[in-house]
């Protein structure tokens, strides 16, 4: 048992000493202390194998397999509306806008992951936000309960109101990892698009001027909107990381009711949507 000890020792001793053979100091001293040749040859013999090179573990930090995000939008958001009808006896314009924050929008996305090279999922939105809704009216005819400005043949009507808006997105989207050397400073970079449907309500107060009478009303805008995103995850776990992300979508849905056969009706209707966003994400 004790020459079991005493080679132990005398191995931990000749690894140890291995370590500084390059440095030629052993005890302290700049030159190398007279040892025995048992000493000298095990001392070589562990010095001459390579060094292993610690590897690093490509997917230690990833998006791998299931792939889950849940995360805050805030932002601002521009929809409008217009509608275009031409009649036999007129013209009549309405246009709605809707400017204001998204205080926020809440998302979830579901889906896989492929390598950490990409991800596929399915998503589902919510926000609500507060703004301002202004409404204009156009036509060639005095519409009689509501004031009327007159410019060149036509009577306009604007009104401006404080306006809550809600909106609902669904559809699915990609993201793609293009750094893919942990040790670089960008490692996390993605950049995500993402296609859906997009319907956005708006609720305001509007008074009559006719009689003062206020009651509530709402319209809806929707439209096929695209996403483009640009952001970083930060890993604080193997598969979990926290996130943030630039955005921007654009949407637009255009809808043409006119009487084929009668020409004298026209109608046609446009939806647009622009909203910029700041996103926290929390992933798998």
């Amino acid at each position: 048992m004790r020459e079991k000890i005493i080679g132990a020792t005398l191995l931990l001793a000749s690894l140890a000493f291995a370590q500084y053979e390059t440095s030629g100091d052993y005890f302290g001293t700049s030159e190398p202390t007279n040892s025995t040749s048992a000493f000298e040859s095990t001392s070589y013999s562990t010095t001459t194998a390579p060094e292993k090179k610690e590897k690093k573990d490509p997917y230690y930090h990833s998006h791998k397999g299931f792939y889950f995000s849940t995360s805050l939008t805030f932002g601002y958001t521009y929809l409008r509306y217009n509608n275009h009808d031409v009649y036999y006896d007129g013209v009549e314009i309405d246009e709605y806008k809707f400017t204001g924050f998204m205080t926020p929008y809440e998302e979830v996305r579901l889906g896989g992951s492929i390598a950490n090279v990409a991800s596929v999922y399915g998503l589902l939105g919510f926000g609500i936000g507060t703004g301002t809704f202004k409404t204009e009216s156009i036509n060639d005819r005095h519409s009689y309960g509501d004031s009327y400005s007159y410019d060149n043949g036509f009577y306009h009507n604007q009104r401006k109101y404080d306006a809550t808006s809600i909106k609902f997105y669904f559809g699915a989207g990609c993201e793609f990892y293009p750094i893919q050397d942990i040790d670089n400073p960008m490692y996390g970079l993605f950049l995500g698009l993402s296609y859906g449907l997009a319907v956005d309500g708006a609720f305001y107060e509007k008074v009559d001027t006719y009689d003062g009478y206020k009651y509530d009303k709402s319209e809806g805008f929707i439209t096929g909107a695209f996403r483009f995103e640009v952001g970083k995850d930060f890993w604080f776990s193997r598969r979990w990381s926290f996130g943030v992300a630039f955005n921007y979508t654009i949407g637009w849905l255009d809808l043409d009711d006119s009487d084929y056969y009668d020409r004298s009706y026209q109608d046609s209707e446009t939806y647009a949507q622009h909203t910029f966003g700041l996103t926290i994400r929390l992933s798998h």
